[in-house]
């Protein structure tokens, strides 16, 4: 992925851990490089968690999985399940209400790295809510 090795490039070389380092080398896959930072991203979420509610163990039950999205219809309930997570969990009775989702990002004009438009263009309509959320 050509924003993966630009953005990679803009890194002290010092700084990039080996898998980096193998993948700008295109000795490792796209796949196993995320799978690492995400695994890197929820090991140190988990630790800075535990450590400031003093508590042990793993935090995410069950631990966290993965799986390929090989068909049209699972990357729009994908999609979706993203954007209306809090609400389905009954955190918010409207999703568009909740404060860290990347659903607001989605429907403004900010710069941001998400694939806003394919993602706009695949559902091929855009709901504006009326309330701001910045």
């Amino acid at each position: 992925m050509e924003e993966i090795i630009k953005y990679l490039l803009t890194l002290p070389t010092e700084s990039l851990k080996p898998t980096e380092k193998e993948y700008l080398l295109d000795k490792t896959s796209t796949e196993l490089l995320l799978e690492l930072e995400w695994k890197r991203f929820f090991t140190s979420y988990s630790m800075a968690f535990n450590k400031q509610h003093g508590r042990k163990g793993n935090w995410l039950h069950p631990t966290f999985k993965r799986i390929e999205i090989n068909k049209e219809s699972h990357f729009t309930q994908v999609v979706i399940y993203i954007h209306a997570n809090a609400q389905h969990h009954k955190l918010y009775k409207d999703f568009t209400l909740h404060k860290w989702t990347s659903w607001h990002t989605m429907l403004s004009d900010k710069p941001t790295t998400l694939k806003r438009n394919e993602v706009l263009e695949w559902f091929g309509k855009i709901y504006r809510n009326t309330q701001s959320h910045d």
